[in-house]
């Protein structure tokens, strides 16, 4: 049986290197493939010190810090629960962006990034698209359409207010990425579906008429 206090005294010589090793064995204990749980704890370092997987490397002689290990033990006893990686460092990326992500909103799969493929190729058929995302979540498919979309009119519905908060706050903090490569900002509003059943109900139609 693993041993629950093995992480304050498994020795570590505070090396991003050295880490990464033995945090690996220390998940090993519970019968994952040492190469996927390399990854993660890598994908957990690159997350708590805000480096790409080059930084990561270039500086694997630094030391971090008590309250970096700290909360690095914290998201790997998370992590032993199954929780997944996404929630434990509240980032998922799509389509070439960070998104922030909790329990509350689902983790855009990446099958998904295909439908904003899709949606790109057809709005170069239409001048000044209008898009309703209903069910927006983290508004990553939104976001990701307003900044991809030339002079496009973007907007994502939810009916949990959860969610709406958290697409909002993207939408309100992400400063340069929500700026097209034009230099405009996006058009982009993310509403509860409470606040324009109108709108909800003309999409429903133009939905079942494309169907029919």
């Amino acid at each position: 049986m693993p041993n629950d206090n093995l992480l304050s005294v498994t020795p570590i010589d505070g090396r991003y290197e050295s880490q990464t090793k033995s945090l690996a064995n220390y998940f090993s204990e519970f019968a994952l493939i040492k190469t996927r749980v390399e990854v993660e704890i890598e994908w957990l370092l690159r997350s708590l010190l805000s480096y790409n997987r080059l930084d990561l490397y270039l500086k694997f002689d630094e030391s971090l810090t008590k309250q970096q290990l700290k909360i690095l033990k914290k998201w790997i006893k998370r992590r032993l629960k199954n929780e997944p990686l996404q929630y434990i460092t509240q980032s998922c990326s799509f389509y070439g962006r960070n998104f922030f992500v909790n329990s509350d909103v689902l983790i855009p799969r990446p099958e998904t990034e295909r439908l904003i493929d899709i949606a790109l190729e057809k709005a170069k058929k239409i001048e000044f698209p209008k898009i309703f995302d209903v069910g927006t979540g983290s508004g990553c498919i939104s976001i990701t359409l307003a900044l991809e979309i030339p002079d496009s009119q973007v907007y994502g519905s939810d009916i949990s207010k959860k969610a709406i908060k958290i697409a909002n706050n993207l939408v309100r903090g992400k400063g340069r990425m929500l700026v097209r490569k034009s230099g405009t900002e996006p058009k982009i509003r993310i509403m509860c579906e409470s606040e324009n059943k109108i709108l909800l109900k003309k999409c429903i139609n133009i939905v079942k008429k494309s169907i029919n």
